[in-house]
């Protein structure tokens, strides 16, 4: 019966590590997650700013060539 009774609390405790483990990788996944999430969210704001940039860029280069252009 005590052999028993070890081997009880032994699995006991070994689930309670177990538990703690999981729950210690959640939290730690959740903060990864909300990193990437904000980083992802930087990128796309600096690409769209990037993407107005270039349409200018773009827009004034097309309007030089058409002034150009009437003129010749």
């Amino acid at each position: 019966a005590e052999y028993t009774r070890d081997i009880k609390n032994d699995l006991k405790n070994d689930i309670r590590r177990i538990e703690k483990t999981v729950e210690e990788v959640e939290r730690s996944n959740k903060g990864q997650q909300r990193e990437i999430d904000r980083t992802v969210t930087e990128v796309k704001t600096e690409v769209r700013a990037i993407q107005k940039a270039s349409d200018a860029s773009l827009n004034n280069a097309t309007k030089e060539i058409n002034r150009i252009t009437a003129n010749t």
